[in-house]
């Protein structure tokens, strides 16, 4: 934890930021059955909107064959759009996998051009 922001920092010294408001109010909350949680998952809560972000999500055997869970492929846990970056199996019947959050673009308003782009420069 650094300061008293209660954000986590990464490699590098860097304030982990929410993916989906930007906010570096975060808390961590890491997998384990030890201590304050006893959880399969990982995961952090920005504090200034509210929303979980899952890094590491705990599936079994059976839920990777059906799912077809592969690194690079999209996936979507808890109603929010993940890229998997890793799948590791760390049990007879568990296997983690790593999570990138991929937001959504945010759709332009209908008959607006892209940013940096004036109407004229159409040709």
């Amino acid at each position: 934890m650094t300061g008293g922001t209660g954000a986590m920092t990464e490699k590098g010294g860097e304030s982990r930021r929410c993916p989906w408001c930007g906010g570096t109010e975060v808390a961590a909350v890491q997998r384990g059955f030890a201590g304050k949680t006893d959880g399969n998952d990982q995961y952090f809560r920005c504090r200034s909107c509210g929303k979980t972000t899952w890094e590491m999500v705990s599936k079994t055997a059976q839920e990777v064959r059906i799912g077809r869970y592969q690194v690079g492929k999209s996936f979507t846990e808890r109603g929010d759009r993940y890229l998997i970056r890793r799948v590791l199996k760390v049990g007879f019947n568990e296997y983690l996998l790593y999570l990138k959050p991929a937001p959504l673009p945010e759709q332009e308003p209908v008959g607006e051009t892209p940013k940096g782009r004036a109407a004229s420069d159409e040709s």
